[in-house]
């Protein structure tokens, strides 16, 4: 009986190290709490964070967030040349005005500071909804980090504005 286990038990892990598409699926997606995004100003507007999500409360004022990517992913012990994807949960709560979320990889030589573009993203429309804005990578090198900056608008007839999650893939 225990030979049967045990030879079912190398089965399993056999097919899980194959590489197979069915082991693999999902393996090097990174998701991250949107309460790990960083607000750019120290003062106003102060963020809520609930349930591991950042918000946007006051009623005046946009808050740009910052959501760092950890760049991971070794090939041969160098890092890999790009991020393949990445995506962002936003609930956009204002009547008239979306939020925008961009991805950048940046790196600085020197005292130069350069960075390479995802795109940008706006949500569409508005409500209590997470809405699901999608980048298709960008690329790096060996010195770069990689994050996802949004300008989250302010409180709208008591609901406010935030970041659910986000999450990459190298």
């Amino acid at each position: 009986m225990k030979s049967i286990n045990l030879s079912l038990l190398f089965a399993i892990f056999a097919i899980a190290a194959s590489g197979s598409p069915a082991a693999l699926a999902g393996a090097e997606k990174t998701i991250y709490p949107g309460s790990m995004c960083v607000p750019w100003n120290a003062g106003e507007p102060v963020p809520r964070l609930n349930a591991s999500r950042i918000f946007n409360d006051n009623t005046r004022r946009w808050m740009r967030v910052d959501c760092p990517i950890l760049h991971q992913d070794f090939k041969n012990g160098l890092f890999k040349d790009s991020l393949d994807d990445a995506d962002i949960g936003v609930i956009d709560a204002h009547s008239s005005s979306n939020a925008r979320c961009w991805l950048k990889s940046v790196h600085q030589t020197g005292s130069v500071l350069y960075s390479w573009s995802g795109g940008t993203r706006t949500t569409a429309g508005f409500g209590s909804h997470e809405q699901n804005l999608d980048f298709n990578g960008v690329p790096a090198n060996g010195n770069t980090w990689y994050y996802i900056g949004c300008t989250i608008p302010p409180r709208r007839h008591g609901q406010s504005s935030g970041i659910t999650y986000y999450s990459s893939d190298e």
